[in-house]
């Protein structure tokens, strides 16, 4: 049997350049999964007045199917984030772009947040392996947390 090398040292069985329709395909649902599990976290979240959105509907096209950033009105994202902690929902705080930094991200005021909306909000991360279940339970914690804590905001 002919070796057919890949990136010049990798042996493979396709040839280069060719397609590998079932990872393809495979990526094609995880992003679908992604997109219906953003939507339904979104959708319970939506219902609670201080909640906001930052960036497209999870159904748009320009939004990412992994990621689903909020602020929660009145209560600081690092609060937020501990507390989702210690009910097993991990979160991050802020933007991506400066996740590690105690500035306010210039992407989220780059997105019309205020201060106060950035400094309330919180990253969702997503993946593949995540379920529906897990959305309604998250959503379930958020929802109780921001209640409870909402009542402590700063003056």
């Amino acid at each position: 049997m002919n070796r057919i090398y890949r990136n010049g040292t990798e042996p493979s069985q396709h040839q280069p350049g060719e397609k590998h329709i079932n990872r393809i395909a495979a990526d094609a649902e995880a992003v679908k999964r992604m997109r219906g599990m953003k939507a339904r976290l979104w959708a319970a979240l939506s219902q609670e007045e201080g909640v906001r959105l930052n960036g497209p509907v999870p159904e748009d096209a320009d939004s990412a199917p992994h990621i689903l950033s909020l602020s929660f009105d009145g209560v600081r994202g690092e609060v937020m984030r501990n507390a989702l902690e210690g009910e097993g929902v991990l979160v991050s705080t802020g933007s991506a772009c400066a996740s590690h930094k105690q500035k306010v991200s210039p992407t989220l005021r780059a997105m019309g947040l205020s201060q106060a909306q950035a400094d309330g909000t919180v990253r969702v991360s997503l993946g593949a392996l995540n379920t529906m279940d897990e959305m309604d339970e998250a959503a379930r914690h958020m929802l109780a947390l921001y209640r409870m804590l909402r009542q402590f905001k700063r003056r």
